[in-house]
């Protein structure tokens, strides 16, 4: 005697479309560029350095903002709007904390290698975030996450 699986039982996974993979591919790399950025400002010389205390608190805040953003790309790949809409939500502090690099452009560029490696990142980082927000919107994407309701 044979039985029929139970349809109840199967795991109801999906896998989310191109664009909503490739918008996971741009952030995680928005955030491996930021943590080389973040060593890249540590390397410059003349930075002041912070006390030890402020400089601790501020690590660990920048840590915890970290894992709370790995947890919303996570979170969206999983067809979660709210993840998306938080993600678009933070994607104009992002372009702007990023456009902050271009405030002292002449400065970074008079370091050398370094300030200069430090432009580019930040340009690279506002197209990814950029681009990754109009993935996570395309047609594909967004019959993805109104599906996942």
């Amino acid at each position: 005697m044979t039985t029929s699986p139970n349809p109840s039982a199967a795991p109801t996974t999906r896998t989310p479309p191109a664009s909503v993979r490739l918008a996971v591919i741009l952030f995680l790399t928005d955030v491996v560029l930021g943590l080389v950025n973040s060593a890249l400002t540590l390397a410059l010389p003349d930075q002041p350095q912070a006390q030890l205390p402020t400089g601790i608190v501020i690590g660990v805040l920048a840590l915890a903002i970290l894992v709370f953003y790995i947890l919303f790309i996570v979170m969206m790949r999983a067809g979660k709007n709210w993840a998306r809409i938080t993600l678009t939500v933070l994607a104009p502090l992002t372009v702007i904390g990023g456009s902050l690099v271009f405030s002292d452009i002449s400065a970074l560029l008079s370091v050398g290698g370094l300030g200069l490696a430090k432009v580019v990142i930040a340009v690279v980082e506002l197209i990814l975030v950029v681009a990754a927000v109009v993935f996570m919107y395309r047609p594909d994407s967004n019959t993805y996450f109104t599906q996942a309701r």
